[in-house]
């Protein structure tokens, strides 16, 4: 049998994160295992195409600014049977250009893809009010089901009751940082009592280390810098509690049993914070562009004394994620084979 070809256009760089990229780097990695043929096609000298390449994909480099002709380029030269977007809210040009003859599946997507492709997963936008799920043309998968989570997020261990005073926190603000929080939250941080052991984790796209190491150099904390960690997900399980901003890190904490503080670094993540928030597996610290210190301060230091408050949101993240988000999303995808 004819193995399927499968194109996926996604973007990750500073401005926009790293969550799509890595996502899309685990679901086209089980594709291939699957048989499949994938190609990833992405901005050119961006983080976002240098991961995906590193992780041995076949990679198509565009424009900055790819233009629909660009894309239409791409996709003719690759004629894929299906083809996977996960740009956020897609434009009708952008995917009339990438689909050629085959079907396609969006990925947290508000725009013409809900009225031009064949499903629709949409495991964060779906609180986010922006549209309604009769005006779906597709299929609509919606919610923290359909997550794809990491290998090594999945094949972690849950979470157990953490110790009765937490000390050990977790700061990381997702692959670009790109409000640069690892170098102002510790900061203020060191009026929370400790000592506490920090470990502050800057992912590929991060920037700015230096600082970040110089507020660590005058904390009256145990801080350690990262860069490059081999698996998150055993910096997690090893966490008393997780600051964190207010992206797809969210799911991974919930199905690990991780409790979070969360600050939301974008706009969007207002709406997933809250979400999370009201499952109780996460804080809400509010916005950074409004970041209140002592709100900051008095959040950590109440929830690292308290123990029974911290294991109630572990069980509720666990509860509301089981990890089988990768397989879902294959099935839907096997769905629309031909």
């Amino acid at each position: 049998m004819k193995a399927r070809r499968i194109l996926i256009r996604v973007d990750g760089d500073r401005t926009i994160g790293l969550g799509h990229i890595m996502r899309m780097r685990t679901l086209a990695l089980a594709l291939r295992e699957n048989g499949a043929v994938v190609m990833a096609a992405s901005r050119e000298d961006s983080v976002g195409i240098k991961i995906l390449a590193e992780a041995g994909l076949e990679t198509c480099q565009l424009p900055q600014a790819p233009d629909a002709a660009d894309l239409a380029a791409a996709s003719q030269a690759f004629r894929p049977d299906l083809t996977i977007v996960d740009t956020l809210k897609t434009e009708e040009a952008d995917l009339a250009a990438l689909r050629g003859n085959g079907r396609m599946v969006v990925f947290d997507d508000w725009g013409a893809g809900l009225q031009t492709a064949d499903a629709v997963i949409n495991a964060i936008v779906f609180h986010w009010g922006r549209y309604r799920r009769e005006d779906v043309r597709g299929r609509l998968c919606e919610g923290p089901d359909y997550m794809i989570l990491s290998p090594d997020m999945i094949k972690a261990p849950r979470r157990a009751a953490s110790a009765p005073v937490g000390r050990r926190l977790f700061i990381a603000f997702g692959g670009t940082d790109t409000r640069d929080l690892a170098a102002r939250v510790p900061g203020i941080l060191d009026r929370v009592p400790g000592p506490l052991e920090i470990r502050i984790n800057l992912g590929p796209g991060a920037a700015g280390i230096e600082n970040v190491r110089a507020t660590a150099d005058r904390s009256p904390h145990r801080i350690t810098v990262l860069s490059g960690v081999p698996s998150l997900a055993d910096e997690f399980v090893q966490a008393d509690l997780v600051l964190c901003g207010g992206g797809n890190m969210l799911y991974e904490l919930a199905a690990l049993g991780v409790p979070a503080v969360a600050l939301a670094t974008e706009d969007h993540e207002i709406a997933n914070i809250r979400y999370w928030s009201g499952i109780g597996s996460a804080l809400d610290l509010g916005a950074w562009s409004a970041l209140d210190e002592g709100r900051t301060v008095s959040t950590v230091a109440a929830l690292l004394g308290d123990r029974e408050r911290r294991s109630a949101m572990s069980a509720a993240g666990r509860k509301a994620v089981d990890g089988r988000g990768l397989e879902r999303c294959l099935a839907v995808i096997d769905s629309l084979a031909a």
